[in-house]
């Protein structure tokens, strides 16, 4: 094999893909909006980028209190903001079809986006 040719790589097939490796992100704007999600964060929501795209945050999630209005979301997203923020919390995420799944969510500060939130969940394992 020349010095120049790399190794063949394996990935494996999708189905084959545990539900522990799955690492979803979110990117959130200063008001908990997702701005973009990555693959993982797709599936974990059954969704697609676009559907996603401006949704609050806090209503991917299963959260006691508050109703359907922006100022309700808002107060969500503070709240949620002051517990989660730099570290790992347990919560539900609700997909947009289906039962909602455990996870723990992490959210950091974005660098280089002002005012903008980096979101990492991982499902807990069962």
């Amino acid at each position: 094999m020349p010095l120049n040719t790399a190794a063949p790589t394996l990935s494996p097939a999708p189905a084959a893909v545990d539900d522990a490796e799955l690492s979803a992100v979110l990117v959130l704007d200063v008001s908990g909006r997702v701005v973009a999600a990555n693959h993982s964060a797709r599936q974990l929501w059954g969704a697609t980028e676009k559907s996603l795209i401006g949704r609050p945050f806090a209503k991917l999630l299963v959260l006691d209190g508050g109703s359907d209005d922006s100022a309700s979301f808002e107060a969500q997203w503070k709240a949620f903001l002051a517990v989660a923020l730099d570290r790992s919390t347990h919560h539900l995420v609700q997909p947009l079809q289906g039962t909602p799944r455990e996870v723990f969510v992490r959210i950091e500060r974005a660098t280089g986006g002002a005012g903008s939130f980096i979101a990492s969940l991982r499902l807990r394992a069962a």
